[in-house]
């Protein structure tokens, strides 16, 4: 059988969650509503799980984006990510926002000679949170919060993709 995985996203300003069978995603709800992250993200499982005919229960796991991004939204995700879990049993795993920005850019197809993918996002007082990653998906650099006053101090001179969420 499938493995089923409830998937959560708050760590930026859109709301999202999805339910992965298998390989395919069968249900999915995004808000770009802000500051509605704690109002939107049960309702939206729930939503989820009724159109499917499933409960919490039949799931195997629960995947959560950890970051970095905003306290609050993720402080609503893992409290409700904990919470399904905790309630049916099943494992939480975590991956991180910048490391599925990266792998997104690569899902959708880099330009010819692309060499670094950077994604950001942002950390507010004119920060962004950003790492380098190599075209494979390798992470070069560490995630840390930076004031980028020109992409040269990021990324050497070499075809690159900068994407945010």
């Amino acid at each position: 059988m499938d493995k089923r995985i409830i998937l959560i996203e708050t760590s930026t300003a859109l709301c999202s969650t999805a339910l992965l069978e298998g390989d395919a995603i069968t249900a999915s709800r995004m808000s770009d509503t802000p500051r509605a992250h704690a109002s939107m993200t049960a309702p939206f499982i729930k939503e989820m799980l009724d159109e499917r005919g499933l409960r919490v229960q039949d799931c195997d796991a629960v995947c959560l984006s950890m970051g970095p991004g905003s306290y609050t939204g993720l402080r609503v995700g893992s409290s409700t990510a904990k919470g399904l879990c905790f309630g049916a049993g099943i494992p939480l795993l975590a991956v991180g926002t910048l490391d599925v920005l990266a792998a997104q850019a690569m899902e959708e197809g880099l330009p010819n000679g692309c060499k670094y993918i950077v994604p950001m996002i942002d950390a507010r007082r004119m920060e962004v949170y950003t790492a380098v990653y190599s075209a494979d998906g390798q992470r070069l650099t560490n995630i840390e919060p930076r004031i980028i006053e020109s992409i040269d101090s990021i990324v050497p001179d070499a075809p690159s993709v900068i994407l945010s969420d």
